[in-house]
C-alpha cells in the first residue's frame, strides 16, 4: 500500500522578515486608520488661522487632508485663497507640504518640501523656516501675463510662459539670493511703444541683496522685430518701484517699421537699426540718458 504524499505548501516565513515586516505592517495600519478618523476639518481651520496670522493675509482653505509622495506622506490642501491687505486675491489650486529631507532639522531649523499649483504656475522646492527663512527650488509654467508688475513697472507688459530657478533667503535689508529665468514664445510691451514686441526667447539672471536691491547680471531678448541684451542695477530704496535704475542695453531693431517708434523714445539708432542705450530714472519711470 503506497503512502499518500504529504501536502506541500509554503514554509514558515523567515524570522528576519517577521521581525521587520510585522512592525512595518502595524505602523501602516495605524497610520491608515489614523488618516481615516483624523478631524481634518478642525486642522484645516487651525492651519488657515495660523497661516493668516503669520502672513498678515486672510487665508481660506476649502479642503485639507493626507497626501502621499514618493518621498513620504504630506499634507495636501485644495482651494486655497489668500486675500491681501490691499484687496488682491491669490489662489492655489493645490498645495502639498511635507517635511524635507534636510540636515537643517539637526540644527533645529525646520525645512518643508512644498509643491504648489496655481493659475500663475507651479512652484516646487524647499522652504526654510528657521533663523534664515528662504526658498530654494523651481517655478514651472510661469504665466508672465499674471505677474503683479503694476506696482513696480506699470507700463511694462509681459506675455508668455517661463521657467525660473530660485534660491532666495531673507536678509537684514530684504531678500538675498539668485534668480534665473528662461521664457520662450512671448511678447513684451515697453513704455511708449504702441505695440507689444514678440520674442522667441528671453533669458535673465539676477542677484538680490548686497550693495543693491537687484543686480541684473544678464538679460537677453531675441525676437523677429527687436533683439536686446544688457545688464542693470536697481539701487536700494524704501519702495522698489521708486528705486534708482542704472542700465546699459545693446539694441538691434530688425523690423524697419518699428524703428521710428523706437527713435520716438529717444533712442538714437544707426542706419542698421542698432544702438547702445543707457537708462536711468526708476523702474516705474525709466528715462533714456
Amino acid at each position: 500500500m503506497s503512502e499518500t504524499p504529504a501536502a506541500t505548501g509554503p514554509g514558515p516565513l523567515p524570522r528576519r522578515l517577521l521581525l521587520l515586516g510585522v512592525p512595518i505592517a502595524g505602523v501602516i495600519l495605524v497610520a491608515f486608520f489614523f488618516f481615516l478618523g483624523f478631524p481634518w476639518d478642525a486642522l484645516r481651520d487651525l492651519v488657515a488661522s495660523q497661516a493668516s496670522s503669520v502672513t498678515g493675509t486672510r487665508i481660506a482653505i476649502a479642503e485639507l487632508g493626507p497626501g502621499f509622495t514618493p518621498l513620504g506622506p504630506a499634507l495636501e490642501a485644495r482651494g486655497v485663497t489668500a486675500t491681501l491687505p490691499g484687496g488682491e486675491t491669490l489662489r492655489l489650486d493645490r498645495a502639498r507640504v511635507r517635511p524635507a529631507w534636510s540636515l537643517c532639522w539637526l540644527r533645529g531649523d525646520p525645512a518643508l518640501a512644498v509643491d504648489l499649483s496655481a493659475p500663475e504656475g507651479r512652484l516646487r522646492g524647499t522652504v526654510y523656516a528657521g533663523s534664515e527663512p528662504g526658498f530654494d527650488g523651481r517655478v514651472d509654467e510661469l504665466d508672465l501675463g499674471r505677474l503683479p508688475l503694476s506696482g513696480v513697472a506699470p507700463d511694462l507688459a509681459l506675455d508668455g510662459f517661463a521657467t525660473a530657478d530660485v534660491d532666495v533667503r531673507s536678509g537684514e535689508r530684504g531678500p538675498e539670493g539668485r534668480v534665473e529665468l528662461h521664457a520662450v514664445e512671448g511678447s513684451v510691451g515697453l513704455p511708449g511703444l504702441p505695440i507689444a514686441l514678440p520674442f522667441q526667447s528671453l533669458d535673465a539672471a539676477a542677484t538680490l541683496g548686497g550693495d543693491a536691491q537687484l543686480r541684473l547680471e544678464r538679460f537677453a531678448l531675441s525676437g523677429p522685430m527687436l533683439s536686446a541684451d544688457g545688464e542693470a542695477v536697481v539701487a536700494s530704496a524704501p519702495a522698489f518701484a521708486t528705486a534708482p535704475l542704472d542700465a546699459t542695453l545693446h539694441i538691434e531693431v530688425h523690423e524697419a517699421g518699428v524703428r521710428p517708434m523706437v527713435r520716438n523714445l529717444g533712442v538714437r539708432l544707426d542706419s542698421e537699426g542698432r544702438a547702445d542705450v543707457r537708462l536711468g530714472g526708476t523702474l516705474a519711470a525709466p528715462t533714456v540718458r
